[in-house]
């Protein structure tokens, strides 16, 4: 009866209260023994999203499975607990911050590397935060708000991250803009993640331009929109233009290649495509012999097309462009023509821009709601209250 009133009903795992006297008895003991202890602050990221999205049922079997692969993952001497809500702490007695780290770095890799939910269709990311006594602090109040702090700095910093230092108000003070930037953007991340949800549940396609001047953190914006993506167990592809090749044939055809290819590592068996990919990349082969000297676009968009769809499969693709003010009126008619042959719904697009007349004109034959969500620089009084 006693083990059952010290545990969280939903989880299995023991509660916040029998962590504080826990967190006591282990201190009081190292402090005896001379031993160090490590603390894991564990926080679930975009978790009130899987609740807004799919309702707090589906919320609460991520949460047990969540925990029955959290148990079994840690050793026997590891004390494990539901701090509250999605935040999870583990004691770690007689482990030093070396250890921990490793620790947490499995505990990472492994539960990011499942899938959640009924159908087993969502992921996770983690934010962790560790402290060690003595080190970091000598009472369990202090040990414990050190690591839910460190943890936090994940969360601003762009989520899934472990943290640990020794200091962790110089870790704050050393976050540059660009890193905060993402912080205060609650409407345009809620904006986002209801187009994605939409898509993922029901396929309804979108294209959103994300517009706004240089500086304004259009980049770290497209970052957490790809982790929603995910989350929502969406295939996603992220593409890059760059100013260099802006002069080049077919840029955004090539930075489609150039994506799949080398950050997928995606080639299919077919000696017409490996051509094309050898035009635009020869130096991901070895053998120069077959490299095509000249290519026109009806050979190249029909291969780029079919390399997206054999990409996505069965899935549903969001692919993100930034930069999208580079992209050129032939680049956005390829677009165009790659995303009329999308007849299943599959591929959904987001794009930076500093513009977006030219896109909105470029795009206007693809779909009638072409959707612009202009972003704002933050204001100073924000600034501040972020710092």
């Amino acid at each position: 009866m006693e083990e059952i009133i010290l545990k969280d009903p939903l989880t299995g795992l023991y509660h916040h209260n029998y962590f504080i006297i826990k967190m006591n008895e282990e201190i009081s003991r190292a402090k005896r023994k001379g031993e160090p202890v490590s603390l894991l602050f564990i926080d679930m990221d975009f978790f009130k999203m899987i609740n807004d999205n799919f309702g707090h049922q589906v919320g609460d079997e991520v949460l047990k499975q969540f925990a029955i692969n959290l148990k079994s993952i840690v050793r026997e001497s590891d004390l494990l607990f539901r701090y509250g809500g999605d935040e999870f702490t583990i004691i770690l007695p007689d482990v030093s911050m070396d250890e921990a780290i490793k620790i947490a770095e499995r505990i990472k890799y492994l539960l990011e590397n499942d899938e959640y939910g009924p159908l087993k269709n969502l992921k996770i990311s983690l934010s962790v935060g560790i402290s060690q006594f003595p080190i970091d602090a000598t009472t369990p109040e202090e040990l414990i708000k050190k690591a839910d702090e460190r943890s936090l700095i994940s969360k601003r910093t762009g989520r899934g991250k472990i943290v640990f230092g020794n200091e962790v108000q110089e870790e704050i003070k050393s976050l540059s803009l660009s890193e905060l930037r993402i912080i205060g953007r609650e409407r345009e991340i809620n904006l986002i993640s209801k187009a994605l949800s939409d898509f993922s549940t029901t396929g309804k396609k979108f294209i959103l331009i994300l517009k706004g001047v240089k500086g304004v953190g259009l980049t770290r914006l497209l970052e957490e929109t790809l982790k929603l993506g995910k989350v929502l167990d969406l295939k996603t592809l992220s593409v890059k233009m760059g100013e260099k090749e802006a002069g080049e044939p077919f840029p955004l055809l090539k930075a489609i290649i150039r994506s799949l290819v080398l950050e997928h590592n995606f080639i299919p068996e077919d000696e017409v495509i490996k051509n094309v990919v050898n035009f635009f990349l020869p130096e991901f082969f070895s053998s120069k012999n077959s490299i095509t000297t000249t290519m026109n676009e009806s050979k190249v968009l029909p291969v780029v097309g079919g390399m997206l769809f054999a990409f996505a499969g069965d899935e549903r693709l969001l692919i993100t462009i930034d930069n999208g003010h580079l992209l050129t009126s032939r680049c956005l008619l390829h677009l165009a023509q790659i995303l009329k042959r999308d007849k299943n719904s599959q591929i959904s697009l987001v794009i930076t821009s500093r513009t977006q007349s030219h896109i909105l004109e470029g795009l206007k034959t693809v779909s009638d709601e072409i959707r612009t969500l202009e972003i704002q620089p933050l204001m100073r009084e924000e600034v501040k209250t972020i710092l």
